[in-house]
Order: structure tokens, then sequence, then C-alpha cells
């Protein structure tokens, strides 16, 4: 039995329910900027040109409307356009003028956005009511302490009720304000220093003599949620490339890995701050166990360091038009994700993550889990095993293929297959113990509901096996993505723990 678990008690309740509602604030407030802002962005140009296009080449491109309403002469309307007539320039009909500046890598060179397209994307910034409710209950949860839940915490989390509000200050007002005013120093600025307040929250947490989660937990909270916004900032719409040209990004990335960090680092966060020494015959209330030895640590790299990156890695690369070979696709986007490393050849590595080969050892990596540590053997484990590989085989072999050639009709009668194989092998599994099949079939349902959503919501899903065409309401927000991952975590927990009944046949 595991001697490491979080006791579903009040503390525990509680920061859940407020890590979720963090997770549902950051989730609407991204959604609204990203797809919001990218309307408004459009309205805009169409009010003012539609041949508009910002820069090309580094030139400025100036509609013909405004060629027309441009004077000839600038020398007296004022200092700003004398000294910066590489400028667009917006005349209105009744003499007022705007000044955009669409790209430049100078900081003095970008000026404000259009008074009335500042108006637009200011409204996408209200106040962030969910995100400071749950802000508010995990503080609350902090107060408590973590092995009953019934008492008042001494420990060092409490110093997170101090720092979770700054940090939260600055991401709601520095990072609108250096989005909208587009400053190339003041982004990294209130990033780095979001950042670095969590870090330290993190690193507080692990030194709190109430709680005995192991170091790692708090670790990888501290690198993924930090690394989230910054993958976030470098693919989504509204990001890097609307700093650097006041437009909204058309070739944005729908399997950036964003969601993947994110739900794992709050998840991780979630442990590291309520996880408790449980001995062995614990009678006490409901417990979530968590295993941290050879198990633990198998099922935890071949379910979220191979199976679940791989699957990103695939999708990245179709939804980028790599081609479909043979054994999977040609390795041609991964590569130029990775052009940027020169002092190693990484076209072979990029070639196998373009393939199944990766997500399907971890598949057998996690079925060569259920018999360590080698001390019990018996029908369950064996079961659970060869359905969990057949589902893994099933999925990248069949499943896969389909969708990636547009064969609807084979597509959908595999996907029923893989289907009965994971339900299958959750239910097996979950025969276990009782928290064992609350998390496997809980956790495989969670699965395949994110990727039916996730098959909605990409750019090329359900659109491309019906009509081979991309998904025309993009959308980098959807909540498949958060549900798979985080069904991935619940199997890999389940997984993870030792067989309990070592007498029984089955």
């Amino acid at each position: 039995m595991s001697d490491v678990g979080i006791l579903m008690g009040a503390r525990a309740i509680l920061s859940l329910i407020g890590l979720t509602t963090i997770f549902a604030g950051i989730w609407i407030r991204e959604r609204r900027w990203d797809d919001q802002g990218e309307q408004a962005y459009d309205k805009y140009i169409a009010t003012v040109d539609g041949n508009y296009t910002g820069m090309e080449g580094g030139q400025k491109v100036v509609p013909q409307q405004q060629q027309q309403q441009q004077p000839e002469h600038t020398e007296n309307l004022g200092e700003p356009y004398q000294a910066m007539s590489d400028k667009a320039k917006n005349f209105h009909d009744d003499g007022s003028r705007d000044i955009i500046q669409i790209s430049s890598s100078d900081a003095e060179d970008r000026l404000p956005l259009p008074r009335s397209l500042q108006r637009d994307l200011e409204a996408l910034f209200p106040f962030p009511i969910v995100l400071t409710l749950g802000c508010v209950l995990l503080m609350i949860s902090l107060m408590l302490t973590p092995d009953s839940g019934d008492g008042y915490n001494n420990g060092w989390n409490l110093t997170a009720i101090f720092l979770i509000p700054i940090s939260v200050a600055i991401y709601i007002t520095g990072i609108p304000k250096a989005t909208l005013e587009r400053t190339p120093d003041l982004k990294p600025r209130t990033y780095y220093g979001a950042s670095g307040i969590f870090i330290l929250m993190c690193i507080i947490g692990m030194v709190d003599g109430e709680v005995h989660a192991p170091w790692f937990f708090l670790t990888v909270a501290a690198i993924f949620v930090p690394l989230s916004f910054y993958v976030l900032h470098k693919t989504r719409k509204m990001g890097a490339f609307w700093d650097e040209t006041a437009r909204a990004n058309k070739d944005c990335s729908f399997n950036n890995g964003f969601f993947y960090f994110l739900v794992v680092g709050l998840y991780c966060l979630w442990v590291g701050f309520n996880a408790v020494y449980i001995d062995d015959g614990y009678q006490g209330g409901a417990y979530m166990p968590i295993e941290t030895g050879l198990r633990g640590w198998f099922a935890a790299i071949a379910g979220m360091g191979l199976i679940v990156p791989a699957g990103i890695f695939m999708e990245y690369a179709f939804e980028k038009d790599s081609e479909v070979t043979g054994d999977g696709l040609s390795g041609d986007a991964i590569t130029k994700l990775m052009s940027g490393i020169s002092f190693i050849d990484m076209e072979p590595l990029a070639r196998v993550l373009e393939t199944p080969f990766v997500a399907i050892l971890g598949w057998m990596m996690l079925a060569f889990t259920l018999y360590l540590p080698f001390e019990v053997f018996n029908l369950k484990i064996f079961f659970a095993s060869i359905l969990g590989a057949s589902a893994g085989l099933f999925y990248n072999l069949m499943v896969l293929p389909t969708y990636w050639t547009g064969n609807l009709q084979d597509h959908n009668k595999f996907v029923y297959v893989y289907s009965f194989f994971m339900m299958a092998f959750a239910i097996v599994l979950g025969l276990n113990s009782v928290p064992t099949m609350v998390m496997s079939v809980l956790g495989a349902v969670m699965i395949l509901l994110g990727q039916f959503l996730d098959l909605l919501e990409q750019k090329k899903g359900r659109f491309w096996l019906q009509e081979r065409i991309d998904n025309p309401t993009l959308s980098l927000f959807g909540i498949g993505q958060p549900l798979l991952v985080f069904g991935w975590i619940l199997v890999c927990h389940a997984v993870a723990l030792p067989i309990v009944d070592a007498s029984s046949g089955f």
C-alpha cells in the first residue's frame, strides 16, 4: 500500500475546487482575448479597407482609401507625423487621426493602436471574477490542516495566502497592459514577475512540515505552469505575433502543449499542497493513495511522458500538413519546429515523433508496469495488461491512420472497437481496489470524451474526415484536450497502485 496519499477532507476538496475554478478562469480569460480579439481586429480592418495587410516584406502596406485621404505634405501635422512618415496614418471624416504602428522591433516605434480598436480590445479584459473566486478558495484551503482539514494550518504554506494575490494581480493587470500597448520589455517583466512569485510559492511549499509530498510534485508545478503560458504566448492567435505585428496569427498552433503543461502543473500543485503520510491499515475517511515508487515512476513515464506527448506531436504534425506515409507522417513539421537546434541533426528524431511508435512504446510500458515489482501474478494483471496493450495498438495502428487518410467509415468503426478495449481495460484494472476502480473508470471516460471533443475542436478533425477542409471556427481553447490530459493522470495513478489482493487467483 502507498504510504503517501491525499485525505479527501475539507482542505483537499476545497483546494481542488479552487484550482479547478482557477483553471476555468484562465480558460475563459485567454479564450475571450484570443477569439474575440481576433474578431475585433478583423472587424476594424474591414471598416478601414478590405485590402489592408499590415506589413509585407518589412514595408508598410497602406490601404488605397488611406492613400487617397492622406495629405501630400505633413509638415503641419505635428511632431509625430514629421518624425514618422513611414507609419500608417488613419484619417477620419471629421479630420481626426489615429496612428498605428504595424510592425517594428524597436520599442520606441510602437505607437498606440487606433482609438476605436483600442476600446474594443480593452473591453476584452474585464475583471476576472471566476479566476478571483478560485484564488480565494485556494487561499482559504491553505488555512486548514492537510491531515484532516478540521484545524488551522501553521505551516509555511500560509505564505501562499500573500503570494497568490500578488502573482494574480500581476497577471490580470500587467499582462493586459503589455498586450494592448505592445511594449516589448513590459511583457517579459510581467511574465517573469508572476512566474517568479509562483516558483517561490512552490519552493516554500516544499519545506512545509505539515505536508509530506515528494519534492518532485512541486518541482514539476514550478516548471510546467510558467512554461504553459510561455508556450501559449508563442503559438496563439493574439500572442507574440500580435506583439510584433499588431495582427492576429492566422497560422496558430492548436496542438501547442499549453493544456498539457497547465493541467499537469496544477495537478502537481494540488498534490504538493495536500499529500500526507498514510499508515498501513488506515481506516479513516476517503483518501487518494499515491504510489511514488518504481511502479509509480514507470506509470508516469509511460502515460505522461510518452503516450500523451506523442499524441500532441502527431496531431501538431498533421495540423501543419505533414504528408501521410506508410508508417505515420513524413516528419516535415517537427523537423521545421526543431530547426533552431543546429548542433545535432534532429531530423531522425522528428521522423520518429511523427509516427505512432513512441505512443505504442508508452502503451507497452504501461502494460509492463502492471507486473511490477514481480511479486504478484494473477489473471487480473494478465487481462488488464492484454487489454491495455490492445487498446494502444488498435488506436495507433487502426484509428489514427483512418483519421489521417480521411476514411470516415472505417474510422467510426475502429473508434468503437478502441473504446471497448479502453473501457474493458479500465474495468479489469479497477478490480484491484475501490480507489483503483474510481480512478481508472473515471479516467478512461474522460480520455474517450476528451478525444471525441478534441476531434470536433481540432483544426483538422471532424471537418477533415467529413469534407476534407479545416475547421472554419477554430479556437485554441477547447475542452477536449484538458479532459484528455486529466483522464490520463487518473489512469496513470490507477496503474501505479500495487495489487492489494495477492491471494486471489483473479
